[in-house]
């Protein structure tokens, strides 16, 4: 009887206050305004899904975490069952898809995203780098030896990468420097807005690596004149002549809006594509005048009209050529008078964009993005 009470208590107790697992703890809609937003502490947010297998790989870590600050009540770490009962917070939070992790100041400022590297001491350094504190005794590794998602190279890998099939953003960084600490949550959310683009490597050299010291030596005015961390762009088909960022280190949008202008690509902070992306902006005029044409002329002679108009606009130098034999469907179909099928499609992808990425792969979504963008621009 006793043992009965105490538990039916201890129900009670869990049901007001959230499912409690050590540091971590699970709220719902009911009570997350109280928690997370009322209580003004520092808070660590996992919205996951029970469906998603990243979010049962990333639980385990975030755990981890929270467990480092065990006995520390100035901070929080709380998990949200978005597709249960946390929906109603998942929608207000959840840009993209599950797991998404947001540190949330009470109500004095907006949520900051986490976009680093998944793993417990990238995590912690973000937590960290936020709470601007040390936790002392912690058996991952130390904080101060920044492990980067980044592939390391030196004197020996550096030339092989940079003439690879690959463009390359290489860092140049000396660990455990105040503002190359700054720059590592900044870093890593870069890296991760470009996880989906092949093409793309992002590498990092140490500047006190005895083993880098000719790589540094080679780009010791660039280093000295721009401070570190430096970050320098390598075209794989001009790998001579990088181009260095200057701008504000910062804020992850204005590196990944250098490298996109570098690099002719169109990531957005989140790692979702610009509204330019997958377009031949010169073409989608020639293309509007003949989806007039058609209805108004032969088939035969609107293409000929259409030939002519598309020499006079050639395609331009910040033209995206990813999406050529897409370009080349549509177009068939104006001609044979089947734009609606395009028509319809807009509608459909438009849909699932509102409505359902956080189902869709990063691949898939990138190929709806550019569809969407084409056919808005046509038709839309």
């Amino acid at each position: 009887m006793l043992i009965r009470s105490v538990t039916f208590a201890a129900t009670a107790v869990t049901a007001f206050l959230g499912l409690v697992e050590g540091k971590l703890v699970h709220v719902n809609d009911r009570n997350f305004t109280d928690v997370v937003i009322n209580s003004g502490k520092p808070t660590l947010v996992d919205f996951y899904a029970d469906w998603c297998r990243h979010c049962a790989k990333l639980m385990p870590t975030i755990e981890k975490v929270a467990a480092l600050y065990d006995g520390d009540d100035s901070i929080q770490f709380v998990k949200v069952n978005g597709d249960k009962d946390g929906k109603v917070a998942a929608r207000k939070y959840v840009d993209i898809g599950y797991p998404t992790v947001k540190f949330f100041f009470g109500k004095k400022m907006d949520p900051v995203e986490f976009d680093g590297s998944r793993d417990a001491e990238s995590l912690n350094n973000f937590v960290q780098l936020i709470l601007k504190t040390r936790v002392k005794n912690i058996d991952i590794v130390d904080p101060k030896l920044y492990q980067s998602t980044a592939t390391k190279v030196d004197d020996v890998t550096f030339d092989s990468h940079i003439n690879g099939s690959k463009d390359s953003i290489v860092l140049f960084t000396e660990s455990g420097s105040t503002s190359d600490s700054l720059f590592q949550d900044v870093w890593e959310k870069v890296i991760t807005a470009y996880a989906n683009e092949n093409d793309v490597q992002f590498l990092l050299v140490n500047i006190k690596d005895e083993m880098s010291s000719g790589i540094v030596d080679r780009f010791k005015d660039v280093i000295s004149s721009y401070g570190e961390p430096t970050v320098l762009v390598f075209k794989k088909t001009d790998t001579e002549s990088p181009k260095v960022y200057s701008g504000k280190k910062k804020d992850a949008a204005f590196v990944i809006n250098f490298i996109n202008g570098s690099l002719l690509l169109f990531r957005l902070p989140n790692g979702r594509l610009r509204n330019k992306a997958g377009r031949l902006l010169n073409y989608e005029p020639v293309i509007k005048k003949l989806i007039i044409n058609v209805d108004k002329v032969s088939e035969k002679e609107a293409y000929e009209k259409f030939v002519k108009d598309l020499a006079d606009s050639p395609i331009g130098s910040l033209d995206d050529l990813s999406m050529l034999e897409y370009y080349d469907k549509v177009i068939a179909a104006i001609l044979e008078g089947r734009k609606s099928h395009y028509e319809n499609e807009l509608k459909r992808i438009s849909t699932i964009l509102d409505t359902d990425v956080a189902h869709i792969n990063a691949k898939s979504l990138d190929s709806f993005e550019k569809r969407y963008n084409i056919l808005k621009a046509i038709f839309g």
